[in-house]
């Protein structure tokens, strides 16, 4: 679920409006942090060949069946969604995949291209710090920390009262 300005917007709901526009071959919806509403309805499509998708063209589509706060801020193009063996959209890879390119986007605009060299050193140490967005990804990633640490302690406790 992406929370947007407290609203609930329900991922399948959208891509389930968003599918039958007639230039999406696939697409999946994801929640990406944003300044201003908490999180940004964010679509990720894979076009049917020879169509070209655009954020206008799929806000006024999806803007006869969805509310406005449901509709996606931001269109990401990809020639293929990432799916699991099971054929399910790995979301969670989309959305380290976008806030990463938020983050060394933001940093070109603010301070200016970085040399190569640098620039996939500090790519690779920002992974760590880029903000996640809010929703299922941190809480597993709290749940991952508090079961690394559980894990590690070294003696097994005694329920004794």
């Amino acid at each position: 679920m992406v929370i947007t300005g407290g609203e609930n917007v329900y991922p399948a709901e959208v891509e389930g409006v968003l599918y039958e526009h007639p230039g999406v071959a696939d697409v999946a919806v994801i929640g990406i942090a944003d300044e201003r509403w908490g999180e940004a309805v964010v679509a990720v499509v894979a076009p049917r060949e020879g169509a070209i998708v655009t954020l206008d063209d799929l806000r006024s589509f999806a803007g006869e069946r969805l509310a406005r706060y449901k509709l996606p801020t931001r269109v990401e193009v990809v020639d293929i969604l990432p799916r699991n063996p099971a054929g399910k959209v790995l979301k969670f890879e989309l959305r380290e995949r976008f806030v990463r390119h938020e983050a060394t986007a933001s940093r070109h605009r603010v301070a200016g291209p970085l040399h190569v060299s640098r620039d996939l050193g500090a790519l690779a140490s920002s992974a760590t710090r880029c903000p996640v967005p809010v929703g299922r990804s941190k809480v597993h990633a709290l749940s991952s920390s508090v079961r690394a640490f559980s894990m590690s302690s070294a003696a097994p406790r005694s329920a004794s009262i």
